[in-house]
């Protein structure tokens, strides 16, 4: 380990890699030539090799950002069950109008690191 590897050049390679392959996707404008699906697959396969190495990508992302919720809610001392319940009690104070209530709801789980979305499908939370 007394060699220097470079470690910040190569991860300036592999996010240029990743920029190169993001421009020509934004070229293409959802029509891709053969051409360009072959470089593509190739830039992914290439992405994927350069990611394992840095040990990246090598964790199911769902699982991952599943660990990371239940250890941040464990840090915060609350349950999902409590947040849902929160979501619940705001959305009936939404449906009645109290928008008061909706709003402290809102503020309360914001002050102890919840953050709500509301969204056509319902209101959804993530942690902050």
């Amino acid at each position: 380990m007394d060699d220097d590897f470079n470690t910040a050049q190569a991860l300036a390679y592999f996010y240029d890699l990743q920029t190169h392959l993001n421009s020509l996707l934004a070229l293409s404008k959802g029509r891709p030539t053969e051409e360009i699906i072959s470089i593509l697959r190739q830039g992914h396969e290439n992405f994927s090799k350069l990611g394992w190495i840095f040990g990246l990508f090598r964790d199911d992302p769902e699982k991952y950002l599943e660990v990371q919720k239940r250890e941040g809610l464990k840090k915060l001392n609350l349950s999902e069950n409590e947040i849902l319940a929160f979501i619940e009690e705001r959305n009936a104070a939404r449906e009645s109008k109290n928008w008061k209530r909706a709003d402290e709801i809102r503020n309360d789980l914001l002050s102890k690191g919840i953050v709500l979305e509301d969204t056509p499908s319902g209101t959804h939370w993530k942690l902050k």
